[in-house]
C-alpha cells in the first residue's frame, strides 16, 4: 500500500483499485477525507477514476490519476495553475453554516451580489486555512489546548471583509469538569 501522512490524513484514508487493468476505483474509508476532482466522496463511499482526474486526501495531497495507455493521447502536461485551482476548490468546499448564510445574505441586501460572493469566497479561504492551523496545533500543541475560530463581526463595516476576525482560543478545563474556550 502507499503510506501519506499528515494534517487530516486518517491513519486508513481509502483504497485504491485497479480492476481489469484500466477501470480504477476509489473506496473510502469510514475515517477517510477524500475529493475527486473536488466532489467530496461520502465516508464508506466508492467513485470511479479516471485518467487525468485530480484525488485530494485530506487538505493537503492533491494527486493527478495517470493512466499509462491513456497517457500516450495527451497533449502536454498538467497547466501550472492546477494548484491554484484545486485550493479553490478545496475552500469553496468548506461549510458554511446557517448563520454565515444570513449574514451573507444580509451582505447581499446591504452591497449587492459580487460583494457578498466576495466575502463569501475571502471567509472560505480564512476557513480553510484555520481549520488546517487547527489541525496542526492539534498534533504538534495538544496540551496547550489552543483552537482557533473564524467569526463574522454584526453591524456595518466601511468593507465586508472587515467583518472577518480570526480568534485564538484556549480551552479551560473548570473544576467541575467543564470545559471553556477564553481568549488565549
Amino acid at each position: 500500500g502507499i503510506r501519506i501522512r499528515g494534517q487530516s490524513v486518517s491513519e486508513e484514508v481509502c483504497v485504491l483499485r485497479n480492476e481489469n487493468d484500466g477501470t480504477l476505483s476509489v473506496i473510502v474509508s469510514r475515517d477517510g477525507e477524500v475529493r475527486v476532482n473536488g466532489t467530496a466522496i461520502s465516508r464508506d463511499g466508492r467513485a470511479s477514476v479516471y485518467h487525468n482526474d485530480r484525488i485530494v486526501f485530506g487538505r493537503a495531497f492533491a494527486f493527478r490519476v495517470v493512466v499509462p495507455e491513456a497517457r500516450a493521447a495527451d497533449e502536454g502536461a498538467a497547466d501550472p495553475a492546477e494548484h491554484k485551482h484545486v485550493l479553490r476548490q478545496l475552500e469553496a468546499n468548506t461549510d458554511v453554516d446557517e448563520a454565515l448564510q444570513t449574514f451573507v445574505e444580509d451582505l447581499q441586501a446591504q452591497h449587492g451580489g459580487n460583494t457578498s460572493e466576495e466575502f463569501l469566497a475571502l471567509y472560505r479561504s480564512i476557513r480553510f486555512c484555520v481549520d488546517e492551523a487547527n489541525d496542526i496545533t492539534m498534533t504538534l500543541m495538544q496540551d496547550d489546548r489552543l483552537f482557533f475560530s473564524v467569526e463574522c463581526l454584526a453591524g456595518r463595516q466601511a468593507r465586508p471583509q472587515d467583518a472577518v476576525v480570526v480568534r485564538v482560543l484556549q480551552q479551560v478545563i473548570h473544576e467541575d469538569g467543564a470545559a471553556s474556550f477564553l481568549p488565549f
